[in-house]
């Protein structure tokens, strides 16, 4: 017994201190993908994917967690993905015009920190950044110097859109409940 709890122990101080179950991607098992430690290379993250019959299809090797859920976060089960999902091109084409058509559009670009309200405009939101539309304006975009927490994402319907606010999201979303010897509800 004791020789399985101390492989168990060097499992996750080679995952990077990760303890977690798997995570399952669009459904999971049947048609989707499993997000787990890898059995096959030690400290490596896989995603395991699956047909519709639950037959593993393949697999790809990942070096750490974030970077396995950067182009599958918005199909993990969470509040904000759920925002996400199914609107990516609605979210990018309200990010484009919003900044292409500001002012400040050449600050706003390399701005590191954008979001996406896909309920509403924000101006009346009580959040600091820099604020635009889309086309319609009914669609809010925040540009922001600094990350937003993410139960600050959740109140206001935003969900990232720049690649930093992405990592950042995926990092305390995803990764943080899932560092060794914190708790997770």
């Amino acid at each position: 017994m004791s020789e399985t709890r101390e492989t168990m122990s060097e499992m996750k101080t080679e995952t990077g201190g990760l303890d977690f179950k798997p995570i399952r991607v669009n459904g999971g098992l049947c048609g989707g993908e499993v997000i787990h430690p890898s059995a096959r290379s030690l400290g490596k993250i896989q995603v395991t994917r699956f047909t519709d019959d639950g037959v593993v299809a393949g697999h790809e090797e990942y070096s750490n967690l974030t970077e396995a859920l950067m182009d599958r976060w918005q199909m993990v089960e969470h509040p904000v993905s759920r925002l996400a999902c199914g609107n990516e091109i609605k979210i990018i084409d309200a990010w484009e015009f919003a900044t292409f058509n500001h002012p400040d559009k050449d600050k706003l670009v390399n701005t590191r920190y954008v979001y996406v309200s896909l309920l509403r405009p924000l101006w009346g939101v009580m959040v600091d950044g820099t604020k635009s539309t889309d086309r319609t304006e009914t669609i809010g975009v925040l540009y922001r110097d600094e990350v937003l927490p993410v139960e600050k994402l959740i109140s206001l319907s935003l969900v990232p859109v720049s690649v930093q606010a992405i990592r950042e999201f995926i990092e305390e979303a995803f990764v943080a409940p899932h560092k060794t010897g914190e708790k997770t509800e």
